[in-house]
């Protein structure tokens, strides 16, 4: 469905009750200390990366569609 809700130009946001699934690529914690700090994007910062990721697998899809050239498997 998401997919399909980027295609008619909308985007995932803050509080539309979406369940998204997201990497953290964080710093690794330091074992010697109790405590750490962290840096984040607020809610209202990641409609860009929603944006984005939609921009790029529909283009991904529409180059799949159009320009992939024919491959031929170890069977073939």
């Amino acid at each position: 469905m998401s997919l399909e809700i980027g295609k008619v130009n909308g985007i995932d946001a803050d509080l539309v009750g979406d369940i998204l699934l997201e990497f953290s690529t964080t710093n690794a914690s330091n074992p010697s200390s109790m405590t750490g700090a962290i840096e984040f994007l607020f809610n209202n910062s990641t409609t860009f990366l929603f944006d984005a990721t939609i921009q790029y697998v529909e283009e991904a899809i529409v180059n799949s569609m159009i320009a992939a050239e024919t491959m031929r498997g170890q069977q073939n």
